[in-house]
Protein backbone atom coordinates (compact mmCIF):
# COMPACT_ATOMS: atom_id res chain seq x y z
CA UNK A 1 0.00 0.00 0.00
CA UNK A 2 2.78 2.32 0.60
CA UNK A 3 3.98 2.19 -3.11
CA UNK A 4 0.00 3.86 -4.14
CA UNK A 5 0.47 7.26 -5.65
CA UNK A 6 -1.50 9.61 -4.03
CA UNK A 7 -3.57 12.19 -5.79
CA UNK A 8 -2.03 16.04 -5.73
CA UNK A 9 -4.48 17.66 -4.22
CA UNK A 10 -4.76 18.70 -0.30
CA UNK A 11 -7.73 18.11 1.43
CA UNK A 12 -7.86 22.35 1.15
CA UNK A 13 -7.67 22.12 -2.78
CA UNK A 14 -10.37 19.83 -2.25
CA UNK A 15 -12.61 22.34 0.16
CA UNK A 16 -11.78 25.06 -2.42
CA UNK A 17 -12.72 23.04 -5.55
CA UNK A 18 -15.67 22.17 -3.95
CA UNK A 19 -17.18 26.11 -3.00
CA UNK A 20 -16.28 27.14 -6.29
CA UNK A 21 -18.05 24.41 -8.08
CA UNK A 22 -21.44 25.07 -5.84
CA UNK A 23 -24.02 26.16 -8.00
CA UNK A 24 -26.43 28.80 -7.32
CA UNK A 25 -29.21 26.81 -6.00
CA UNK A 26 -26.30 25.06 -3.49
CA UNK A 27 -24.92 28.08 -2.58
CA UNK A 28 -28.49 29.52 -1.70
CA UNK A 29 -29.30 25.82 0.22
CA UNK A 30 -25.60 25.93 2.46
CA UNK A 31 -26.40 29.80 3.46
CA UNK A 32 -30.00 28.66 4.14
CA UNK A 33 -29.14 25.73 6.12
CA UNK A 34 -25.33 26.15 6.47
CA UNK A 35 -24.05 26.44 10.72
CA UNK A 36 -23.60 29.85 11.53
CA UNK A 37 -19.82 30.11 12.58
CA UNK A 38 -16.62 31.06 12.48
CA UNK A 39 -15.75 29.48 9.62
CA UNK A 40 -18.22 31.95 6.98
CA UNK A 41 -15.17 33.68 6.77
CA UNK A 42 -13.17 30.89 4.96
CA UNK A 43 -16.60 30.24 3.17
CA UNK A 44 -16.64 33.86 2.17
CA UNK A 45 -12.67 33.82 0.79
CA UNK A 46 -12.67 30.75 -0.87
CA UNK A 47 -15.89 31.82 -2.71
CA UNK A 48 -13.96 35.24 -3.83
CA UNK A 49 -10.55 33.46 -5.08
CA UNK A 50 -9.55 32.74 -8.18
CA UNK A 51 -7.04 30.23 -7.13
CA UNK A 52 -6.13 28.41 -4.27
CA UNK A 53 -2.50 28.23 -2.27
CA UNK A 54 -1.05 29.02 1.02
CA UNK A 55 -0.89 32.61 0.65
CA UNK A 56 -4.80 32.59 0.66
CA UNK A 57 -4.52 30.59 3.53
CA UNK A 58 -1.99 32.87 5.73
CA UNK A 59 -4.38 36.46 4.83
CA UNK A 60 -7.42 34.46 6.00
CA UNK A 61 -5.88 32.93 9.39
CA UNK A 62 -4.10 36.63 9.86
CA UNK A 63 -7.25 38.41 9.56
CA UNK A 64 -9.74 36.10 11.37
CA UNK A 65 -7.70 33.23 13.45
CA UNK A 66 -4.86 34.99 14.79
CA UNK A 67 -5.81 35.06 18.48
CA UNK A 68 -6.32 31.27 17.60
CA UNK A 69 -3.62 28.60 17.00
CA UNK A 70 -2.79 27.44 13.08
CA UNK A 71 -4.33 23.47 14.69
CA UNK A 72 -7.82 25.75 15.26
CA UNK A 73 -8.07 27.05 11.83
CA UNK A 74 -7.24 23.55 10.63
CA UNK A 75 -10.12 22.05 12.48
CA UNK A 76 -12.39 25.25 11.22
CA UNK A 77 -11.11 24.23 7.61
CA UNK A 78 -12.42 20.81 8.64
CA UNK A 79 -15.59 21.70 9.80
CA UNK A 80 -16.43 23.69 6.85
CA UNK A 81 -16.36 20.91 4.28
CA UNK A 82 -18.43 18.52 6.57
CA UNK A 83 -20.83 21.53 7.24
CA UNK A 84 -21.01 22.22 3.47
CA UNK A 85 -21.40 18.24 2.63
CA UNK A 86 -23.93 17.56 5.16
CA UNK A 87 -25.95 20.40 3.47
CA UNK A 88 -25.74 19.15 -0.28
CA UNK A 89 -26.42 15.20 1.55
CA UNK A 90 -29.45 16.33 3.22
CA UNK A 91 -30.88 19.06 1.09
CA UNK A 92 -29.64 18.21 -2.24
CA UNK A 93 -32.30 19.33 -5.01
CA UNK A 94 -30.78 16.33 -7.30
CA UNK A 95 -33.14 14.32 -9.27
CA UNK A 96 -30.70 11.61 -9.76
CA UNK A 97 -31.53 8.08 -8.40
CA UNK A 98 -28.10 6.84 -7.67
CA UNK A 99 -27.64 10.39 -5.74
CA UNK A 100 -31.03 9.87 -3.56
CA UNK A 101 -29.90 6.18 -2.96
CA UNK A 102 -26.68 7.06 -1.49
CA UNK A 103 -28.29 9.99 0.51
CA UNK A 104 -30.67 7.40 2.01
CA UNK A 105 -27.98 5.03 2.52
CA UNK A 106 -26.16 7.50 4.32
CA UNK A 107 -29.41 7.86 6.95
CA UNK A 108 -29.47 4.18 7.43
CA UNK A 109 -25.88 3.99 8.75
CA UNK A 110 -26.23 6.31 10.92
CA UNK A 111 -29.40 4.67 12.75
CA UNK A 112 -27.09 1.26 12.23
CA UNK A 113 -24.44 2.53 13.92
CA UNK A 114 -27.09 3.53 16.84
CA UNK A 115 -28.91 0.37 17.36
CA UNK A 116 -31.73 1.38 15.82
CA UNK A 117 -32.44 -1.62 13.14
CA UNK A 118 -35.85 -1.14 12.30
CA UNK A 119 -36.09 2.57 11.90
CA UNK A 120 -33.11 2.10 9.67
CA UNK A 121 -34.86 -0.53 7.39
CA UNK A 122 -37.44 2.29 6.50
CA UNK A 123 -34.20 4.03 4.76
CA UNK A 124 -32.94 1.48 3.08
CA UNK A 125 -35.83 0.20 1.55
CA UNK A 126 -36.32 3.50 -0.41
CA UNK A 127 -32.45 3.49 -0.87
CA UNK A 128 -32.70 -0.42 -2.65
CA UNK A 129 -35.37 1.09 -5.08
CA UNK A 130 -33.96 4.11 -6.03
CA UNK A 131 -30.46 2.13 -6.95
CA UNK A 132 -32.75 -0.43 -8.90
CA UNK A 133 -34.45 2.27 -10.71
CA UNK A 134 -31.00 3.99 -11.83
CA UNK A 135 -29.88 0.40 -12.96
CA UNK A 136 -26.76 0.12 -10.55
CA UNK A 137 -26.28 -3.68 -10.18
CA UNK A 138 -23.29 -3.37 -7.91
CA UNK A 139 -24.69 -1.38 -5.71
CA UNK A 140 -27.83 -2.74 -5.47
CA UNK A 141 -25.66 -5.48 -4.00
CA UNK A 142 -23.81 -3.86 -1.67
CA UNK A 143 -27.76 -2.26 -0.73
CA UNK A 144 -29.10 -5.99 -0.09
CA UNK A 145 -26.11 -6.87 2.12
CA UNK A 146 -26.67 -4.43 4.01
CA UNK A 147 -30.69 -4.90 4.46
CA UNK A 148 -29.78 -8.60 5.30
CA UNK A 149 -27.41 -7.40 8.18
CA UNK A 150 -29.72 -5.05 9.36
CA UNK A 151 -32.32 -7.28 9.24
CA UNK A 152 -30.19 -10.06 11.35
CA UNK A 153 -29.65 -7.09 14.12
CA UNK A 154 -33.63 -6.79 13.72
CA UNK A 155 -35.32 -7.96 17.27
CA UNK A 156 -38.40 -8.89 14.54
CA UNK A 157 -36.58 -10.75 12.46
CA UNK A 158 -38.00 -12.92 10.12
CA UNK A 159 -36.70 -16.29 9.01
CA UNK A 160 -38.75 -16.68 5.57
CA UNK A 161 -37.60 -12.61 4.68
CA UNK A 162 -34.05 -13.73 5.48
CA UNK A 163 -33.63 -16.23 3.28
CA UNK A 164 -35.73 -14.79 0.04
CA UNK A 165 -33.22 -11.67 0.99
CA UNK A 166 -30.52 -14.40 0.62
CA UNK A 167 -32.34 -15.55 -2.82
CA UNK A 168 -32.26 -11.83 -3.81
CA UNK A 169 -28.38 -11.04 -3.32
CA UNK A 170 -27.70 -14.63 -5.36
CA UNK A 171 -29.61 -13.01 -8.04
CA UNK A 172 -27.91 -9.65 -7.86
CA UNK A 173 -24.29 -11.25 -7.86
CA UNK A 174 -25.03 -12.36 -11.22
CA UNK A 175 -26.25 -9.31 -12.51
CA UNK A 176 -23.26 -7.58 -10.71
CA UNK A 177 -20.62 -10.02 -12.46
CA UNK A 178 -22.38 -9.73 -16.11
CA UNK A 179 -21.98 -5.88 -15.31
CA UNK A 180 -18.39 -6.03 -13.99
CA UNK A 181 -16.54 -6.33 -17.06
CA UNK A 182 -17.53 -3.18 -18.57
CA UNK A 183 -17.47 -1.13 -15.16
CA UNK A 184 -13.62 -2.42 -14.90
CA UNK A 185 -13.40 -2.01 -18.79
CA UNK A 186 -14.53 1.94 -17.70
CA UNK A 187 -12.39 2.37 -14.83
CA UNK A 188 -9.11 1.36 -17.00
CA UNK A 189 -10.04 3.76 -20.32
CA UNK A 190 -10.60 6.47 -17.35
CA UNK A 191 -7.10 5.82 -15.47
CA UNK A 192 -5.31 6.12 -19.32
CA UNK A 193 -7.24 9.19 -20.28
CA UNK A 194 -6.37 10.96 -17.35
CA UNK A 195 -2.84 9.47 -16.96
CA UNK A 196 -2.06 10.86 -20.42
CA UNK A 197 -3.82 14.15 -19.62
CA UNK A 198 -1.07 14.33 -16.39
CA UNK A 199 1.76 13.54 -19.14
CA UNK A 200 0.71 16.28 -21.35
CA UNK A 201 -1.26 14.74 -24.02
CA UNK A 202 0.74 11.75 -24.05
CA UNK A 203 0.27 9.31 -26.84
CA UNK A 204 1.45 6.14 -25.38
CA UNK A 205 -1.63 5.42 -24.18
CA UNK A 206 -3.29 5.81 -27.33
CA UNK A 207 -3.46 2.04 -28.07
CA UNK A 208 -4.31 0.38 -24.83
CA UNK A 209 -7.17 3.14 -24.54
CA UNK A 210 -9.05 1.78 -27.96
CA UNK A 211 -8.65 -1.33 -26.36
CA UNK A 212 -10.90 -0.96 -23.95
CA UNK A 213 -13.17 0.72 -26.25
CA UNK A 214 -13.34 -1.93 -28.08
CA UNK A 215 -13.24 -4.30 -24.63
CA UNK A 216 -16.31 -2.24 -23.25
CA UNK A 217 -18.29 -2.00 -27.18
CA UNK A 218 -18.24 -6.22 -26.71
CA UNK A 219 -19.47 -5.80 -23.33
CA UNK A 220 -22.34 -3.75 -24.24
CA UNK A 221 -23.45 -6.10 -26.81
CA UNK A 222 -23.06 -8.99 -24.94
CA UNK A 223 -25.41 -7.24 -21.91
CA UNK A 224 -27.47 -5.55 -24.55
CA UNK A 225 -29.35 -2.24 -22.78
CA UNK A 226 -29.70 0.79 -24.20
CA UNK A 227 -27.77 2.21 -20.86
CA UNK A 228 -24.55 -0.31 -21.62
CA UNK A 229 -24.96 0.94 -25.30
CA UNK A 230 -24.73 4.45 -24.42
CA UNK A 231 -21.60 3.58 -22.01
CA UNK A 232 -20.15 2.45 -24.78
CA UNK A 233 -20.93 5.32 -27.31
CA UNK A 234 -19.58 7.58 -24.82
CA UNK A 235 -16.36 5.61 -23.94
CA UNK A 236 -15.66 6.14 -27.86
CA UNK A 237 -16.45 9.82 -27.67
CA UNK A 238 -14.18 10.18 -24.57
CA UNK A 239 -11.17 8.80 -25.53
CA UNK A 240 -11.54 10.54 -29.23
CA UNK A 241 -11.46 13.83 -27.17
CA UNK A 242 -8.18 12.73 -25.79
CA UNK A 243 -6.00 10.78 -28.22
CA UNK A 244 -7.26 12.18 -31.85
CA UNK A 245 -6.97 15.22 -33.51
CA UNK A 246 -9.35 17.72 -34.48
CA UNK A 247 -10.08 16.47 -38.17
CA UNK A 248 -10.27 12.81 -36.64
CA UNK A 249 -12.33 13.88 -33.77
CA UNK A 250 -14.83 15.68 -35.86
CA UNK A 251 -15.33 12.55 -38.51
CA UNK A 252 -15.86 10.14 -35.60
CA UNK A 253 -18.30 12.79 -34.05
CA UNK A 254 -20.40 12.46 -37.35
CA UNK A 255 -20.69 9.00 -37.18
CA UNK A 256 -21.61 9.02 -33.72
CA UNK A 257 -24.57 11.50 -34.59
CA UNK A 258 -25.88 9.13 -36.86
CA UNK A 259 -25.72 6.14 -34.51
CA UNK A 260 -27.05 7.92 -32.50
CA UNK A 261 -30.22 8.69 -34.06
CA UNK A 262 -31.05 5.03 -35.13
CA UNK A 263 -31.64 4.19 -31.45
CA UNK A 264 -34.71 5.66 -29.99
CA UNK A 265 -33.80 5.42 -26.45
CA UNK A 266 -31.00 7.02 -26.57
CA UNK A 267 -32.06 10.13 -26.01
CA UNK A 268 -29.77 11.74 -23.54
CA UNK A 269 -26.54 10.41 -25.73
CA UNK A 270 -28.19 11.62 -28.74
CA UNK A 271 -28.53 15.35 -27.27
CA UNK A 272 -25.34 15.54 -26.17
CA UNK A 273 -23.18 14.31 -29.26
CA UNK A 274 -25.30 16.65 -31.20
CA UNK A 275 -23.74 19.68 -28.98
CA UNK A 276 -20.19 18.21 -29.03
CA UNK A 277 -20.65 18.17 -32.67
CA UNK A 278 -22.08 21.52 -33.08
CA UNK A 279 -18.75 22.73 -31.02
CA UNK A 280 -16.52 20.58 -33.17
CA UNK A 281 -18.20 22.56 -36.47
CA UNK A 282 -17.78 25.79 -35.07
CA UNK A 283 -14.09 24.29 -34.31
CA UNK A 284 -13.39 23.32 -38.10
CA UNK A 285 -15.41 25.47 -40.01
CA UNK A 286 -17.66 22.94 -41.23
CA UNK A 287 -20.99 24.92 -41.30
CA UNK A 288 -22.94 23.57 -43.67
CA UNK A 289 -23.78 21.15 -41.09
CA UNK A 290 -25.08 23.37 -38.16
CA UNK A 291 -27.99 24.82 -39.57
CA UNK A 292 -29.01 20.89 -39.69
CA UNK A 293 -28.11 20.42 -36.38
CA UNK A 294 -30.01 23.28 -35.15
CA UNK A 295 -33.12 22.10 -36.74
CA UNK A 296 -32.71 18.78 -35.04
CA UNK A 297 -32.04 20.03 -31.59
CA UNK A 298 -35.32 22.77 -31.92
CA UNK A 299 -37.37 19.98 -32.62
CA UNK A 300 -36.33 18.33 -29.46
CA UNK A 301 -36.03 21.01 -27.46
CA UNK A 302 -39.90 21.23 -26.29
CA UNK A 303 -39.78 17.51 -25.14
CA UNK A 304 -36.84 17.50 -22.89
CA UNK A 305 -37.21 16.51 -19.28
CA UNK A 306 -36.72 18.84 -16.65
CA UNK A 307 -32.96 17.17 -15.94
CA UNK A 308 -32.30 17.06 -20.05
CA UNK A 309 -32.75 20.84 -19.62
CA UNK A 310 -30.12 21.45 -16.98
CA UNK A 311 -27.66 19.23 -18.68
CA UNK A 312 -28.47 20.25 -22.63
CA UNK A 313 -29.94 23.61 -22.78
CA UNK A 314 -27.13 26.10 -21.77
CA UNK A 315 -24.82 24.22 -23.74
CA UNK A 316 -26.97 24.65 -26.48
CA UNK A 317 -28.25 27.72 -26.25
CA UNK A 318 -24.26 29.30 -25.58
CA UNK A 319 -23.42 27.95 -28.63
CA UNK A 320 -26.63 28.99 -31.28
CA UNK A 321 -25.72 32.27 -29.71
CA UNK A 322 -22.30 32.53 -30.53
CA UNK A 323 -23.15 31.15 -34.21
CA UNK A 324 -25.89 33.83 -34.87
CA UNK A 325 -23.34 36.67 -33.41
CA UNK A 326 -20.58 35.40 -36.00
CA UNK A 327 -23.78 34.98 -39.00
CA UNK A 328 -24.56 38.50 -38.72
CA UNK A 329 -27.40 37.66 -36.24
CA UNK A 330 -27.07 39.92 -33.36
CA UNK A 331 -30.74 40.25 -32.11
CA UNK A 332 -30.50 36.34 -32.52
CA UNK A 333 -27.76 36.38 -30.38
CA UNK A 334 -28.14 38.50 -27.90
CA UNK A 335 -32.06 36.99 -26.91
CA UNK A 336 -30.42 33.77 -26.60
CA UNK A 337 -27.46 34.71 -24.56
CA UNK A 338 -30.13 36.90 -22.12
CA UNK A 339 -32.25 33.74 -22.18
CA UNK A 340 -29.14 31.39 -20.74
CA UNK A 341 -28.29 34.07 -18.54
CA UNK A 342 -31.87 33.98 -16.76
CA UNK A 343 -31.27 30.27 -16.33
CA UNK A 344 -30.82 29.48 -12.31
CA UNK A 345 -27.96 26.60 -13.17
CA UNK A 346 -25.22 28.38 -13.33
CA UNK A 347 -21.80 28.57 -10.94
CA UNK A 348 -20.93 32.04 -10.26
CA UNK A 349 -17.69 32.45 -12.58
CA UNK A 350 -20.00 30.78 -15.67
CA UNK A 351 -22.30 33.98 -15.16
CA UNK A 352 -20.05 36.24 -15.00
CA UNK A 353 -18.73 34.96 -18.05
CA UNK A 354 -21.70 34.82 -20.02
CA UNK A 355 -22.35 38.24 -18.56
CA UNK A 356 -18.66 39.06 -20.27
CA UNK A 357 -19.92 37.28 -23.26
CA UNK A 358 -23.45 40.06 -23.91
CA UNK A 359 -20.67 42.74 -23.33
CA UNK A 360 -18.95 41.75 -26.17
CA UNK A 361 -22.20 41.38 -28.44
CA UNK A 362 -22.87 45.54 -27.15
CA UNK A 363 -19.17 46.27 -28.49
CA UNK A 364 -20.03 44.67 -31.53
CA UNK A 365 -23.47 46.32 -32.13
CA UNK A 366 -21.78 49.97 -31.98
CA UNK A 367 -24.13 50.67 -29.26
CA UNK A 368 -22.02 51.78 -26.10
CA UNK A 369 -24.92 53.14 -24.28
CA UNK A 370 -26.23 49.07 -23.47
CA UNK A 371 -22.66 48.07 -23.37
CA UNK A 372 -22.37 50.36 -20.44
CA UNK A 373 -25.24 49.56 -18.52
CA UNK A 374 -24.14 46.00 -19.28
CA UNK A 375 -20.78 46.28 -18.03
CA UNK A 376 -22.29 48.27 -14.76
CA UNK A 377 -24.30 45.12 -14.47
CA UNK A 378 -21.34 43.29 -14.47
CA UNK A 379 -19.08 44.45 -12.41
CA UNK A 380 -21.87 45.01 -10.00
CA UNK A 381 -22.79 41.64 -9.62
CA UNK A 382 -19.42 39.91 -9.88
CA UNK A 383 -16.81 41.74 -7.80
CA UNK A 384 -14.07 39.92 -8.64
CA UNK A 385 -14.84 40.63 -12.49
CA UNK A 386 -12.74 44.20 -11.19
CA UNK A 387 -9.81 42.86 -11.50
CA UNK A 388 -10.72 40.64 -14.56
CA UNK A 389 -7.89 42.27 -17.58
CA UNK A 390 -10.77 41.70 -20.03
CA UNK A 391 -13.64 43.14 -18.34
CA UNK A 392 -11.25 46.23 -17.82
CA UNK A 393 -10.41 46.22 -21.46
CA UNK A 394 -14.05 45.91 -22.55
CA UNK A 395 -14.70 48.67 -20.06
CA UNK A 396 -11.87 50.66 -22.20
CA UNK A 397 -13.36 49.74 -25.06
CA UNK A 398 -16.55 51.16 -24.58
CA UNK A 399 -15.14 54.18 -23.34
CA UNK A 400 -13.84 54.76 -26.47
CA UNK A 401 -16.55 53.91 -28.43
CA UNK A 402 -18.36 56.82 -26.77
CA UNK A 403 -15.85 58.99 -27.48
CA UNK A 404 -15.17 59.87 -24.11
CA UNK A 405 -11.32 60.25 -24.76
CA UNK A 406 -10.46 61.38 -21.24
CA UNK A 407 -12.29 58.97 -19.62
CA UNK A 408 -10.18 56.52 -21.69
CA UNK A 409 -6.94 57.42 -20.71
CA UNK A 410 -7.82 57.04 -16.98
CA UNK A 411 -9.15 54.02 -17.58
CA UNK A 412 -5.94 52.66 -19.89
CA UNK A 413 -3.64 54.05 -16.64
CA UNK A 414 -5.45 51.92 -14.30
CA UNK A 415 -5.36 48.76 -16.07
CA UNK A 416 -1.10 49.47 -16.72
CA UNK A 417 -1.52 49.57 -12.64
CA UNK A 418 -4.10 46.64 -12.10
CA UNK A 419 -0.87 44.46 -14.53
CA UNK A 420 1.87 46.03 -12.81
CA UNK A 421 -0.26 44.67 -8.96
CA UNK A 422 -0.76 41.15 -10.68
CA UNK A 423 1.38 38.20 -9.60
CA UNK A 424 2.23 37.29 -13.42
CA UNK A 425 2.36 40.34 -14.78
CA UNK A 426 5.42 39.58 -16.24
CA UNK A 427 3.69 37.18 -18.50
CA UNK A 428 1.18 39.61 -19.79
CA UNK A 429 3.91 41.67 -21.55
CA UNK A 430 1.12 41.61 -25.11
CA UNK A 431 -1.34 43.65 -22.81
CA UNK A 432 1.19 46.49 -22.19
CA UNK A 433 2.10 46.36 -25.86
CA UNK A 434 -1.38 46.39 -26.84
CA UNK A 435 -2.23 49.37 -24.39
CA UNK A 436 1.11 51.04 -25.91
CA UNK A 437 -0.78 51.49 -29.51
CA UNK A 438 -4.06 52.45 -27.84
CA UNK A 439 -2.64 55.15 -26.32
CA UNK A 440 -0.79 56.35 -29.03
CA UNK A 441 -3.91 56.17 -31.19
CA UNK A 442 -6.12 57.78 -28.88
CA UNK A 443 -3.06 60.47 -28.37
CA UNK A 444 -3.59 61.30 -31.81
CA UNK A 445 -0.42 60.07 -33.18
CA UNK A 446 -0.07 59.12 -36.63
CA UNK A 447 -0.31 55.21 -36.01
CA UNK A 448 -0.11 51.89 -38.24
CA UNK A 449 -2.10 48.86 -37.19
CA UNK A 450 0.15 46.08 -36.24
CA UNK A 451 -1.29 42.79 -34.69
CA UNK A 452 -0.41 42.04 -30.77
CA UNK A 453 0.49 38.36 -30.51
CA UNK A 454 -0.93 36.76 -27.40
CA UNK A 455 -4.12 38.56 -28.09
CA UNK A 456 -5.53 36.14 -30.52
CA UNK A 457 -9.00 34.78 -29.30
CA UNK A 458 -10.89 31.94 -30.51
CA UNK A 459 -13.86 31.53 -31.74
CA UNK A 460 -15.33 30.86 -27.87
CA UNK A 461 -14.72 34.40 -27.23
CA UNK A 462 -16.51 37.05 -29.41
CA UNK A 463 -14.28 39.48 -28.24
CA UNK A 464 -11.62 40.91 -30.46
CA UNK A 465 -9.12 43.05 -28.83
CA UNK A 466 -7.00 43.12 -32.10
CA UNK A 467 -10.14 43.76 -34.83
CA UNK A 468 -11.26 46.18 -32.96
CA UNK A 469 -7.90 48.42 -32.44
CA UNK A 470 -7.20 47.75 -36.40
CA UNK A 471 -11.31 49.02 -36.83
CA UNK A 472 -10.70 52.17 -34.92
CA UNK A 473 -7.35 53.09 -36.32
CA UNK A 474 -8.40 52.09 -39.57
CA UNK A 475 -11.91 54.13 -39.19
CA UNK A 476 -13.96 51.68 -40.30
CA UNK A 477 -16.85 49.24 -38.52
CA UNK A 478 -15.42 46.67 -35.91
CA UNK A 479 -18.30 44.03 -36.79
CA UNK A 480 -17.83 43.96 -40.22
CA UNK A 481 -14.12 42.77 -39.85
CA UNK A 482 -15.18 40.14 -37.08
CA UNK A 483 -17.75 39.29 -39.87
CA UNK A 484 -14.80 38.61 -42.26
CA UNK A 485 -12.59 37.28 -40.27
CA UNK A 486 -14.94 34.64 -39.74
CA UNK A 487 -16.20 34.19 -43.06
CA UNK A 488 -12.27 33.44 -43.52
CA UNK A 489 -12.65 30.20 -41.73
CA UNK A 490 -15.39 28.57 -43.22
CA UNK A 491 -14.50 25.13 -45.00
CA UNK A 492 -16.28 22.53 -46.83
CA UNK A 493 -15.47 19.09 -45.50
CA UNK A 494 -16.47 16.33 -47.31
CA UNK A 495 -16.74 13.12 -44.72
Amino acid sequence: MDNLKHPPHSPMQALFDLIQGLAKEEKRLYHLHGRDGRFREIYKAYVQADSYDKSLDREIFQQHFSSFSKAFYSMQKNALMDDILAVLLEYSNSSREDFNSIRLHAKHAVLKYKGFADPALSYLKPALESAQRAGKPRQVLRLLEDYRDTVANSPHSDWDEYQALLSEIEIAKQEADRYLPLELAEQRLSVLISTAERSGGNTDFAEQAWEAVEKIKSCADNIGTEESLCTALGAELKCSRQFENELQRHKRLIALEKTAQKEPGLRNYKLNVIVELFRSCMQCGDFLLINGLIYKCNKEVGHLDPQQKIDFLPRYLELCSLYHYYENELPTAQKEISELIGMPVHTEENSARLNGIRVAYWIASNMPRNATEAIVHLMDQFPEAKINLETRLMELMIAVEANRRDDALVLLQKMRILLRKMPDGRRMGHYRNYLDLLQRHLTKKKVTWQEIHGMNCGWETPLKPNLWLKAKIENKFYYNYVLDDWQGRKKILNF
